[in-house]
């Protein structure tokens, strides 16, 4: 026997204790409105108005076994029976009707607001039905796998049971010790710990999300890649700078002598990794797109630069030209890139770091995947030609290599402002 809808099990208990819609939505504390749309199937009700109703008419929905034929959205209600039922019996303390406060005696199903996760994962403060799921690596990317979970007051409690479940899947163990939500069911206030599964574990508390500051992130956060600055940790979120490290592999860019475009870009790279590391204050955490001498697609690059949902992306490359003299450094920005007004300051603060050392060449936009796909501020640097004498002596040199790598390291030094 199909089981009824929600919408369907409310008429009945309605009927059955003769009440009507008004009886029930101010019983419930619940706007008429929303009691009719229910009834009607043209709203799917969230878990907590099913458990405000349910607990004021006296039944449970959640008694009959699931049906596989159900609708997805009341089979996956169905599927969180068991979790919610002891959530709302056991952990919930609800004083009054605007504050939610979960005082967490035992926490084996209490969920957390998490607003997300993987590959160094960033998130904007968003409504809940935007949350994404965990992300899986790319198997190019595996060994540069991070995750990142930040906290925000746009979580509500239906996003929190599907992102604890997402991040065990990762062996990540969360104990929360207190959730509070405010009078619009919005994360509040958090204290919780986390256990990486690798001998380390943090913990956070975040007494008032709203009040934190715009453009910064508080959560945990997860590094894989063995060379980064900080394994794991929590509190507030490093931003994230990637460099894109151009060309690799069978890709061996541009070519001079016995120099390759793809070797220096990535020891270039290096270097300015090499000094984040040199610099342990600053609150930036640099990704690169490779690590070793690997070809890896565009459209890779783009996905996982993209799974990182970084503040800001470089892309480094060298040039070359049809004369030996041409020489100096490239700037560009994409030309349809969304983030325009952050991708032009980002451009000038480059032109700023590299004018103190080099000849600025160009400085211009340019219709560019890797700037225009990237979902963040983004520049390219050229960083000088495999044409011109006086750059391959510069490319041949470590304190050249050294000084194009400052160069970059003092432009995300002020993006860190």
């Amino acid at each position: 026997m199909k089981k009824m809808t929600f919408g369907e099990k409310l008429i009945e208990i309605r009927k059955t204790k003769g009440f009507t819609q008004s009886d029930v939505a101010n019983k419930c504390n619940i706007s008429l409105r929303t009691i009719q749309r229910i009834e009607s199937g043209t709203v799917t009700p969230r878990s907590y108005t099913i458990k405000v109703i349910s607990e004021s008419l006296g039944f449970d929905y959640f008694e009959a076994p699931a049906n596989p034929k159900l609708n997805p959205s009341v089979k996956a209600l169905q599927n969180i029976k068991f979790h919610l039922a002891l959530f709302f019996k056991d952990l919930f303390n609800l004083k009054t009707n605007t504050l939610m406060k979960i005082s967490i005696l035992s926490l084996p199903f209490l969920f957390t607001g998490l607003a997300f996760f993987l590959f160094n994962s960033k998130v904007t403060a968003q409504s809940s039905e935007h949350i994404p799921a965990i992300q899986k690596s790319n198997s190019d990317f595996e060994y540069l796998k991070n995750i990142r979970v930040v906290f925000t007051s746009e979580l509500e409690f239906e996003d929190l049971f599907r992102i604890k479940e997402e991040l065990k899947k990762e062996k990540i163990s969360i104990t929360y010790n207190k959730i509070i939500f405010d009078d619009d069911k919005r994360l509040k206030s958090i204290d919780c710990n986390v256990d990486w599964h690798n001998g380390a574990s943090n913990s956070l508390i975040i007494e008032d999300l709203k009040s934190i500051k715009k453009g910064e992130q508080y959560g945990f956060y997860r590094n894989y890649d063995k060379n980064s600055k900080i394994l794991c940790g929590s509190g507030l979120l490093p931003k994230i700078v990637v460099l894109d490290i151009g060309h690799g592999g069978i890709d061996s860019g541009s070519f001079s002598e016995e120099l390759s475009e793809k070797q220096i870009t990535l020891e270039i790279g290096n270097k300015v990794k090499d000094l984040l590391y040199s610099n342990p204050n600053m609150h930036i955490d640099i990704s690169l797109t490779r690590t070793s001498d690997k070809y890896i697609t565009l459209k890779n690059r783009i996905d996982y630069i993209n799974s990182l949902q970084p503040d800001y992306i470089i892309s480094l490359h060298l040039a070359e030209s049809k004369t030996e003299n041409e020489n100096g450094i490239n700037l560009f920005n994409g030309s349809q890139t969304p983030f325009i007004k952050q991708s032009d300051s980002l451009l000038k603060q480059l032109k700023i770091s590299f004018s103190n050392e080099f000849t600025i060449n160009q400085v211009k936009s340019i219709n560019s995947d890797i700037l225009n796909k990237v979902n963040c501020p983004s520049a390219l640097v050229e960083m000088g030609y495999l044409t011109n004498k006086k750059d391959i002596q510069l490319f041949k040199s470590e304190i050249g290599k050294s000084k194009i790598a400052s160069a970059i390291f003092n432009t995300i030094k002020q993006l860190e402002k």
